[in-house]
């Protein structure tokens, strides 16, 4: 077929470091998946996803715990990591694995793997502190978003240098995470769960904060914009 190699190709030309992250998720749906249904694990693959959430989601009590007592366990640590791996669902974790491919391709292309990784993970990372230390909440962090929005981060340093680079509008690099931010107030206000967006932001600011150290002349220009403002 002639649309055959066109799409091998296109998957051909991901980073690898991409699919190193987005595989790890697609096992775990498709086990977590094939667990509800009762196709795996028998009559206790139905509580799988329940008790993947409670080994690998970022429990923000915990977090709060370890920092008042300064006893920073290797479990507790992991779930920083951990939670942008599980959903909960097919839909979230398709979207997730969409985005992931789609923003990880130019972000690892212009990153290089470091870079991505950096991103990604800092972003998780700092995600979970928002929740634990921003919103003070209760409710354990799971999905991939604030990572995700890392991306978006990094990706919009980019089109924010670009612009600058020719003497476009800069402000425009923000059209994508103002649109997103736009929609997820609208689906918070009418279902509920405002508040989840403080994590994805926070993950949207650490991937604008890192995306610089990885690409050539990225901080020079940060700090030329910043000396024309003064």
């Amino acid at each position: 077929m002639e649309g055959q190699p066109q799409a091998e190709g296109m998957f051909a030309r991901l980073p690898i470091v991409v699919w190193a992250v987005v595989t790890p998720m697609i096992a775990m749906e498709v086990v977590l998946g094939l667990a509800g249904l009762g196709i795996v694990g028998g009559a206790e693959g139905a509580f799988w996803r329940i008790e993947a959430i409670q080994r690998f989601a970022f429990v923000p009590d915990l977090a709060r715990l370890m920092a008042e007592t300064g006893g920073w366990t290797e479990g507790g640590l992991v779930r920083f990591l951990s939670y942008p791996f599980v959903h909960l669902g097919l839909i979230d974790a398709a979207f997730m694995v969409a985005l992931t491919l789609a923003l990880g391709k130019v972000a690892g292309e212009a990153l290089g793997s470091t870079g991505f990784i950096a991103v990604f993970f800092g972003a998780a990372i700092a995600g979970g502190a928002a929740s634990a230390f921003v919103l003070s909440g209760v409710e354990p962090l799971i999905g991939g978003f604030p990572a995700a929005y890392g991306l978006i981060g990094a990706f919009t340093f980019l089109l924010w240098a670009r612009l600058g680079q020719v003497g476009g509008p800069r402000w425009r690099a923000f059209g994508l995470i103002g649109m997103l931010v736009a929609l997820q107030l609208v689906f918070g206000v009418i279902f509920g769960g405002v508040a989840r967006l403080v994590p994805d932001l926070a993950g949207f600011g650490a991937g604008f904060v890192l995306a610089p150290f990885f690409v050539p002349g990225g901080l020079g220009r940060i700090v030329a914009a910043l000396r024309r403002r003064g």
